[in-house]
């Protein structure tokens, strides 16, 4: 058996033969075609077979909550918390996985449909037994150190709003680098973000300032504070960013609740100097603002 192939050979072989006949160009497709060749091949070439196909482009969709009071006099943390899905198959997968997982703990203590199952209205054993079922999602997290917060954000509402809304969009950049370096997301195959965010008190205005913000970060890109540098955007075909704030209770909105678990998971190890438990956590990025 031949050890390597090169490019000329690679043009003369046929797509379907590689990864099933009439088989489009997926992310599946790609890693089917990367074992079909030894690893002498090189990354221009895989690359370059791909190129040749037109791109589908895939929507990410992320659910968030959060976790405690952002009030440094009363409280010594702060979170946020959510789950990242890639494309409108994941997220119709997960939500009937959520819906089944739910279905069970309802079946289990007598809860009626209307009953809202959340970190604050269910026992531990099935906050960690839901916790569990999101072990092969991906989700992300930060945790706020309250008192090593500068004063002068405590100084208006609208000052501690656009800190949240800063730290909030770091954690998913963040999240979203870590799975783009692990090549599960492909950067220029993202055009649509979806941010279904759990509705609280924050202002009509500090709604779209929010949308704002992370439109700058993932669509445009951004400056540093006196211009001599430029971020560029980490999805370079990103047509648009949408922000929902969702009422978790709704039954279309199961996901928004699947985040409170989440924010709550981070939030609980934390408060309780177990930190050292969420390193342990499969598919979680989260990191710590101050």
């Amino acid at each position: 058996m031949e050890k390597c192939i090169n490019i000329d050979k690679i043009s003369f072989l046929s797509y379907n033969n590689i990864v099933g006949r009439d088989t489009l160009y997926t992310r599946a497709t790609e890693l089917t075609f990367k074992r079909r060749f030894p690893s002498s091949v090189t990354g221009t070439t895989v690359w370059w077979f791909f190129l040749q196909r037109k791109i589908l482009y895939e929507h990410l969709y992320l659910f968030s909550d959060e976790s405690g009071v952002f009030d440094y006099i009363h409280n010594n943390f702060f979170v946020y918390g959510g789950i990242i899905l890639i494309g409108e198959q994941e997220k119709t997968d997960w939500t009937r996985k959520y819906a089944h997982v739910e279905s069970v703990i309802r079946k289990n203590h007598n809860y009626s449909n209307n009953y809202e199952i959340k970190a604050t209205t269910i026992n531990n054993t099935d906050k960690n037994k839901i916790f569990r079922s999101l072990n092969q999602c991906h989700k992300f997290g930060v945790i706020i150190d309250e008192q090593r917060v500068i004063k002068n954000i405590w100084s208006s509402k609208k000052d501690k709003q656009r800190y949240l809304d800063f730290v909030y969009k770091i954690s998913v950049k963040r999240a979203l680098q870590d799975l783009i370096s692990e090549a599960v997301i492909i950067p220029n195959e993202i055009d649509r973000l979806y941010f279904y965010v759990d509705e609280h008190t924050t202002a009509t205005n500090g709604r779209y300032e929010l949308r704002e913000s992370l439109e700058q970060e993932f669509k445009y890109g951004t400056y540093n504070l006196n211009y001599s540098s430029f971020f560029p955007p980490i999805f370079p075909d990103l047509k648009d960013v949408c922000v929902e704030f969702c009422d978790s209770s709704a039954p279309n909105r199961r996901l928004v609740r699947a985040a409170d678990i989440v924010a709550n998971k981070i939030y609980s190890s934390i408060v309780n100097g177990k930190e050292e438990l969420l390193l342990k956590v499969k598919n979680l990025t989260y990191i710590r603002q101050s």
